[in-house]
């Protein structure tokens, strides 16, 4: 009798099928819920926050914001319905990802399937060289920074 597959929380995550496109988006860093970078690009009305989620990566510091990164580990993100899909547009110049030039894109939009919740949620993965960066313990940018700020 074959033995069954051992069920794991933590699954690579891979392309979801192009005919499939994601009705949701999930941030992990500067568009988080509550900070400013997503009250500066106004999405409050274009995006409707659903909860928190679990994205599989590794979360670096770069600095002024985080980057994901493919790899072993979970990171917290704010997961979010998309209403107006015009909002990508801002999303994706914010981000630097030029659809059309992904190998010269800062970030570079995909879909994935989620840790949790289990679904499919688009993310913006880093695409440079992490050389020298610091992994953020926990995956976590917000509680990462407060901890950083003394808690402020």
């Amino acid at each position: 009798m074959p033995i069954p597959p051992n069920p794991s929380r933590h699954r690579p995550a891979r392309p979801v099928p192009a005919r499939s496109e994601p009705r949701l988006i999930a941030f992990y860093g500067s568009l988080r819920k509550d900070q400013a970078a997503f009250r500066r690009l106004r999405l409050a009305g274009a995006l409707r926050h659903i909860g928190p989620c679990r994205i599989e990566g590794r979360l670096m510091d770069l600095g002024r914001y985080p980057g994901l990164v493919p790899g072993g580990g979970e990171t917290a993100g704010d997961l979010f319905d998309i209403r107006d899909a015009s909002a990508l547009k801002r999303l994706d110049a914010y981000e630097g990802f030029d659809p059309d030039n992904r190998r010269g894109s800062l970030f570079v939009r995909n879909a994935v399937k989620l840790i949790e919740p289990d679904t499919d949620a688009w993310i913006y993965v880093y695409n440079r060289p992490v050389r020298g960066a610091v992994e953020i313990p926990g995956g976590d940018w917000v509680a990462y920074r407060r901890a950083k700020s003394g808690g402020r």
